[in-house]
């Protein structure tokens, strides 16, 4: 009798179970590579381990956010525009990209939808290759958001680099219904299910509590502005609103948290604004967008040139004695604001988020003596402002610390806010000249 090898039937089992072990073992490998996949980025906290896309739009909510344009000036004046994949060659903005180009190095980026859908709340740009946020790769970059929906980033004698990581923190609504709400108490909006109305309002905020409401604002009290809410209606359970504290120069402050309406409204304590009150123009309520999070992986932006830089140019505030503010166009897109006042009321600065601000608080002191001058520069929080006076008697020029008494400054996320006291009368003083180095 002789022995019999294998038959076929058996070696068929063999191969088809040897199949089907390899497509389960490939199958488990993958869903776990996928499960513990860790994206390089998520090891840097401030990329908060937000989802990301390695694309040009991701949908948030019940919006798709996408890239429509993006663009660089070049030092002669040319507009370098990234093409293909339907990016819209029609760029927002052109003459201002153009008027900074032998200065500033800009980089430019469009998004849709616009803030009616979507309201960007912070940007935060990092080096794809480093992961560190520009800023802390160099103190000459910055980046703010230009209304309705653009994010610029800023090179200041420093070229920006080729490949960027766009994080952003946004609310995504489902439609563009925004109710105002003026800063008084007694003022009052209808929106669906009720009506929402402010019972007080208090400047200079130095505290509230149940049993004594609020507290007695002291001359150390800060810019702080605060509001006691009512809301009356029938909301469904989880209503929740979003307050935000809107500027009159139309800067908006996003309350870190929602109202949720079905709640008893007094149950809530007030709802605090960095934003002094007589700097508010108007609050706003929206459903809650939802404070999401994500960023753009490795976007590529038109590449550097090697080119040269300009020095930044030169502001005059024509002062002639008096009290005067504005803004500082000549440093555009970099948004500088100024306040010039008699006397001085400054004990100190603050920063929280993306703000910066100087704190005043009680009567100006020395009105026929001394003279403040205060600055809020948004783009590169490390933006130099150099200054000299000019005498309105003699008109000679004076150096930056003349006679000058005192210094503030605070750093913001690209903002800084800067005052300096100086012991001459604003009546002296005819022009100040205001000079922009390179951090």
């Amino acid at each position: 009798m002789s022995d019999k090898g294998p038959s076929i039937r058996g070696r068929r089992f063999s191969l088809r179970f040897l199949l089907i072990g390899t497509a389960l073992v490939a199958a488990i490998l993958g869903i776990w590579r996928l499960v513990s996949y860790r994206h390089p980025a998520h090891q840097f906290l401030s990329y908060e381990k937000a989802p990301y896309t390695s694309g040009r739009q991701m949908r948030i909510g019940p919006n798709v956010i996408k890239i429509v344009s993006i663009a660089r000036n070049r030092y002669d004046g040319k507009i370098h525009v990234v093409s293909g994949d339907g990016l819209s060659q029609q760029i927002p903005g052109v003459a201002q990209l153009k008027k900074c180009a032998k200065w500033l190095d800009v980089v430019q980026i469009e998004l849709s939808p616009g803030p009616d859908l979507v309201e960007i709340i912070e940007v935060r740009i990092f080096d794809h290759e480093t992961r560190a946020m520009l800023m802390e790769l160099d103190k000459a970059y910055g980046w703010q958001i230009i209304e309705p929906s653009r994010i610029q980033i800023y090179g200041l004698g420093k070229e920006i680099p080729e490949k960027l990581d766009v994080w952003l923190r946004l609310n995504s609504h489902a439609d563009g219904n925004v109710y105002e709400l003026a800063p008084k108490p007694g003022a009052s909006v209808e929106i669906p299910g009720g009506k929402i109305a402010i019972t007080e309002v208090k400047d200079r905020f130095a505290g509230w509590s149940n049993a004594k409401g609020f507290y007695p604002s002291s001359p150390e009290s800060g810019a702080d502005s605060a509001v006691l809410l009512d809301w009356q209606g029938a909301w469904p359970a989880e209503t929740k609103y979003q307050f935000t504290s809107v500027s009159d120069v139309g800067e908006k402050e996003y309350e870190g948290m929602f109202l949720r309406l079905d709640w008893n409204s007094k149950s809530m304590g007030p709802v605090r604004s960095h934003f002094p009150l007589d700097s508010i123009d108007h609050f706003e309520f929206r459903p809650f967008g939802g404070r999401h999070r994500f960023f753009f992986d490795g976007l590529e932006v038109p590449p550097s040139s090697g080119r040269k830089f300009d020095p930044p140019p030169t502001a005059k505030i024509a002062v002639d004695g008096n009290e005067c503010q504005g803004f500082l166009s000549q440093f555009d897109p970099l948004r500088v604001r100024y306040l010039v006042e008699r006397g001085s009321n400054v004990h100190g600065s603050a920063v929280w988020n993306t703000l910066a601000w100087i704190n005043k608080g009680g009567p100006k002191k020395n009105i026929d003596s001394q003279f403040t001058l205060m600055f809020n520069a948004q783009g590169i929080a490390g933006l130099p402002l150099d200054i000299r006076l000019q005498d309105a008697t003699t008109g000679q020029w004076l150096g930056q610390n003349t006679q000058s008494s005192g210094n503030y400054m605070s750093h913001g996320m690209n903002r800084k806010a800067s005052a300096q006291v100086f012991n001459m009368p604003l009546e002296d003083v005819k022009t100040i000249e205001v000079k922009s180095g390179i951090p």
